[in-house]
């Protein structure tokens, strides 16, 4: 005869039934296995996501508020040289910046000429300035990039030890990340690079149909109803390839792969609406912080126009290092998914550890 203990109940197979060693008792216990959740789920994504987006404001939330600062004060020393200079004071009086920021005025037709003058002035003389600028934000987005996607990937192998998505960064400090990272930023670049040119192609092929109906002046209904096929197809190809190529970016950021494009292509396979979908949430979440700055500077315009300026500043400051972590982190979140779906042992063994700790 067994030992006394649960065993399988030979009337309900559901249940579980006390066999005291000599004979069934009437003592039953219902059979749960509890639920493991898939861990490429969605819900699986955004809660690592979020927990990713901890991590990295906590370890590299300062560095990153440093980096976008020195972008910003760069910003606004130039506002501040143009706004204070012979044609800046001039165009401020001249448009009543000195009421106020956004006060109404109106001007005469000589006046009018004259502001515009002011403004082509004013540009030509922030040309240095735009193209010190564009270099200082491309170097500081690209690093900021591939910080924040190197210590979501190093999180995410001290959440995993079994993965071996990332292995190149498993033993790596956050002083190791930074230093790793600032190499890794010629490779961002030249992703952007690669993923500009893609639709700057598709906007080249798009036009040429156009521009090819309109010199053979087809009719008006015709050019019309060409104008919308073409937009809609670039429309839709332009989707397609963003959401093919889209990780290429974090790729990119963490290396192993080059610039990422041929990767984020292969994993993204048959994956369209799975990277797409979680990506766009990410976006909006992200784009929820921009729209606040513009409720806060909406506010500003009655203040002097380099105050409103310096708020407007440190206020993008901030939103540019959180929806920087929050995009960068979503997608390498969905890059492990991805990576993950390719492994399935990978995946069974995350699903024994989750029982475990049940």
């Amino acid at each position: 005869m067994p030992p006394p203990g649960w065993y399988d109940d030979p009337e309900q197979p559901f249940m579980w039934r006390y066999w005291d060693g000599a004979s069934w008792s009437d003592h039953r216990s219902q059979k749960w296995t509890p639920p493991v959740r898939d861990p490429k789920s969605f819900s699986a994504w955004f809660e690592r996501s979020f927990a990713c987006v901890k991590v990295a404001l906590r370890r590299v939330g300062l560095l990153l508020l440093a980096l976008w600062v020195v972008a910003s004060l760069l910003t606004f020393l130039a506002g501040v040289v143009l706004l204070t200079s012979t044609d800046g004071r001039e165009l401020r009086d001249l448009l009543g910046f000195g009421a106020g920021f956004g006060t109404s005025v109106t001007l005469t037709d000589s006046q009018a000429d004259r502001a515009l003058d002011l403004f082509g002035d004013l540009f030509v003389a922030a040309i240095p300035w735009i193209i010190v600028g564009v270099v200082v934000y491309a170097l500081v987005s690209a690093w900021s990039w591939a910080i924040v996607a190197r210590i979501t990937a190093h999180h995410l192998v001290g959440s995993n030890p079994d993965g071996e998505q990332f292995p190149a960064i498993r033993d790596e400090s956050s002083g190791e990340i930074a230093g790793a990272s600032l190499r890794r930023v010629p490779a961002v670049i030249g992703s952007w690079l690669v993923f500009g040119l893609v639709f700057f192609g598709v906007a080249v092929i798009a036009a040429l149909p156009i521009v090819l109906v309109v010199a053979l002046d087809i009719g008006t209904a015709a050019t019309v109803l060409t104008v919308l096929f073409v937009i809609g197809g670039s429309i839709a190809l332009g989707v397609w390839l963003w959401g093919r190529l889209l990780l290429a970016l974090v790729i990119a950021a963490i290396g192993g792969h080059g610039v990422g494009v041929r990767r984020s292509w292969e994993l993204t396979s048959d994956r369209f609406w799975y990277v797409v979908g979680r990506v766009i949430v990410a976006f909006l979440i992200a784009g929820i912080f921009g729209q606040a700055v513009n409720l806060v500077t909406n506010f500003g315009f009655f203040l002097d126009v380099v105050v409103l300026l310096a708020i407007s500043l440190v206020l993008q400051t901030a939103v540019s290092v959180i929806s920087t972590i929050i995009q960068v982190s979503a997608m390498v979140v969905v890059l492990d998914q991805l990576d993950a779906l390719d492994r399935p042992d990978d995946v069974d063994g995350l699903h024994r550890r989750q029982l475990d700790q049940r």
